[in-house]
């Protein structure tokens, strides 16, 4: 009856009282269900019997207070006078060091699944923040068997990993603890998350259009996959995409060609204001595909010979360019081997767009001016 109480408060009063108030809530709620787990503590929902625990009734508190965060504007106000994550923060890690092995695996990550919602509403870009979270959803992880981590949980395991996509974009890629909260996600789910990813990649910049002024922009703004380090970052989360399930030798054509079309546009992202770098990047990407076999490199082995295309039209244009800022000519290599002889060949029956390339190559040529 105590627990049904809490919850009947939380639905009945303003979400600024909450606010105001977390603190001593959130005492309360916890004194009220340190007995939470007996079998008195249930009522009915729908016709249902249902225990009620902390975790469904802060589970309840945070989702009633991300609705009001997403949609008010007195929000920054608050947090100015009240700490709402630290208190939050500290109520889940006390919930889940005296109950994580009576309660639930699913039910642990769904109440995480809620915080970082919230979390990603009233403090939009706090990387930190999230990094906490997930931090704290694999230790929980850590400490549960295989069989804890049942579809449920799973499902709870690809929310968090791709709630943080929607409000910090590639960001994710700096996240010390994104990846390894996805090694707990068996190979298929690990490639949702990793189409998820490649998806919010390529439509970050989706806005940068003109093959060569996109380069200059993109490395201008700072947005951009700007340098090896963070190539590599991708590639790592990029793996269930990049490689076969072991589980599954036969993928649906359809899908398979979609995300292998998505990978093949990442490759333009890559960009450098050193070509000796852009041309380290594109040879990591090289890497990359060559190991992905043959049904990948009929998809990804054009779009990376038109990267090496671009990175030498790209010295070209810099070189021409009027703007100072646009290129520093020092860092150009010493001639256009880059494209015309350093590209080694590859093998296998690839369906490429011979005159296309062709065509590029040669409007190519003609702008480098060369002999060779």
């Amino acid at each position: 009856s105590q627990q049904y109480l809490m919850d009947c408060i939380i639905q009945a009063f303003p979400d600024e009282y909450h606010l105001h108030s977390l603190e001593k809530l959130l005492q309360t709620c916890g004194h009220m269900m340190q007995n939470n787990l007996s079998e008195d503590n249930i009522y009915q929902i729908n016709g249902q019997v249902t225990q009620i625990s902390e975790v469904i009734v802060i589970n309840s508190l945070i989702n009633r207070l991300s609705e009001f965060v997403e949609n008010s504007e007195e929000v920054e106000e608050i947090k100015a006078q009240v700490d709402i994550f630290s208190l939050f923060k500290k109520n889940i890690d006390k919930i889940i060091e005296e109950q994580a092995l009576q309660i639930e695996l699913a039910k642990l990550l769904e109440l995480q699944v809620a915080f970082l919602k919230f979390v990603s509403q009233c403090y939009p870009g706090n990387i930190d923040y999230v990094n906490q979270i997930l931090s704290s959803c694999c230790n929980l992880c850590s400490k549960r068997s295989s069989t804890d981590i049942n579809d449920e949980s799973q499902k709870n395991i690809v929310s968090l990993l791709t709630l943080p996509l929607e409000s910090l974009s590639i960001t994710v890629l700096g996240l010390a603890d994104y990846p390894h909260l996805m090694k707990f996600l068996p190979f298929k789910k690990r490639k949702i998350v990793a189409q998820n990813i490649a998806r919010v990649t390529f439509f970050f910049f989706s806005n940068f259009t003109n093959a060569t002024f996109r380069l200059l922009a993109v490395a201008n703004s700072g947005t951009n996959l700007r340098d090896l380090k963070i190539v590599n970052q991708l590639i790592d989360f990029l793996v269930p995409i990049l490689k076969d399930d072991p589980e599954n030798q036969d993928p649906d054509p359809t899908e398979f060609a979609a995300e292998q079309t998505l990978v093949a546009r990442i490759v333009h992202l890559a960009v450098h204001n050193d070509a000796n770098e852009y041309y380290a990047m594109l040879n990591r990407f090289k890497e990359v595909f060559l190991a992905g076999g043959e049904k990948r490199m009929a998809f990804t082995i054009p779009a990376l010979f038109y990267g090496y295309l671009k990175l030498a039209d790209f010295i070209h244009f810099s070189q021409t360019s009027q703007s100072e800022e646009a290129y520093d000519p020092s860092t150009t290599p010493a001639n256009y081997k880059v494209v015309n002889h350093r590209f080694m060949p590859f093998r296998g029956d690839l369906s490429f767009d011979l005159v296309a390339i062709y065509h590029v190559c040669r409007e190519l040529l003609q702008k480098l001016a060369l002999t060779e």
